[in-house]
């Protein structure tokens, strides 16, 4: 199981935009459903972290939600709330552009961007 509870918000922010930028910010969406895992090696928010940390997600769940993945020991239920709104901002499909919604989220939260870092 994952267990997330020495990372911080900010830790698995950056994983995420890092991800998501070098992506080209493309979402993961597969008959018009965000997967972790797309084609093209193309992740979602939370199966950035996923990646990030090695965990493989069982046959048939690649559109699971984050509940269920806790639920079933996949993940720990740390930060649980956090990753679902990372998620959510990367499942919409109304809005603004998912880096765009990424930045607000940073000014929101009081998070560093982790793209201007150095």
């Amino acid at each position: 199981m994952l267990d997330m509870s020495e990372r911080t918000k900010q830790e698995l922010f950056d994983i995420v935009v890092r991800g998501l930028a070098k992506q080209g910010w493309a979402k993961s969406l597969v008959g018009g459903r965000c997967v972790y895992n797309g084609p093209g090696d193309i992740h979602c928010a939370a199966g950035h972290i996923l990646v990030e940390f090695g965990v493989e997600i069982p046959e048939g769940w690649n559109d699971a939600s984050w509940v269920l993945l806790v639920n079933r020991k996949v993940v720990c239920d740390t930060h649980t709330n956090f990753i679902r709104d990372l998620q959510h901002m990367h499942d919409s499909l109304l809005g603004e552009p998912l880096e765009r919604k990424f930045r607000n989220f940073a000014i929101e939260r009081g998070f560093t961007w982790p793209l201007d870092e150095a």
